[in-house]
């Protein structure tokens, strides 16, 4: 598969919005930036972070600037937005962090997101 072109911080934020519609979460305040491998965990794989105050509806989403990418195996930004809004969407099922629960949930969130990227892009969802 062909590797997704970059998005710049505006196309990013505008793609965040048009993926609130979809997943139905235009009620959170959403705010995303790109974070240096240095702010994420690269150890773990990391490319992106969610972190939110859900009585607030309120969420940071950073995403690994592209200047980090190579030392990833792979990366799309859009498919880790979509990954770290799913976090919002399933914020009451949380788990605790490395339990073999927040694992299941992380691949489960993972999968998702994949396929609904790569639905939109196939023109299936809009």
């Amino acid at each position: 598969m062909k590797k997704p072109v970059v998005p710049t911080l505006p196309r990013l934020r505008e793609l965040c919005r048009q993926w609130q519609k979809l997943l139905r979460l235009q009620d959170w305040d959403v705010r995303i930036s790109w974070a240096r491998g240095h702010g994420i965990d690269l150890a773990t794989q990391t490319e992106g972070l969610c972190e939110w105050v859900a009585r607030r509806k309120e969420a940071k989403i950073k995403v690994l600037d592209p200047v980090d990418w190579e030392s990833m195996d792979t990366c799309d930004a859009e498919q880790i937005l979509v990954h770290e809004l799913l976090h919002l969407r399933f914020y009451g099922f949380a788990a605790k962090d490395d339990t073999p629960e927040d694992v299941a949930q992380e691949q489960a969130i993972h999968a998702l997101s994949m396929a609904l990227v790569m639905l939109k892009r196939a023109d299936r969802i809009r």
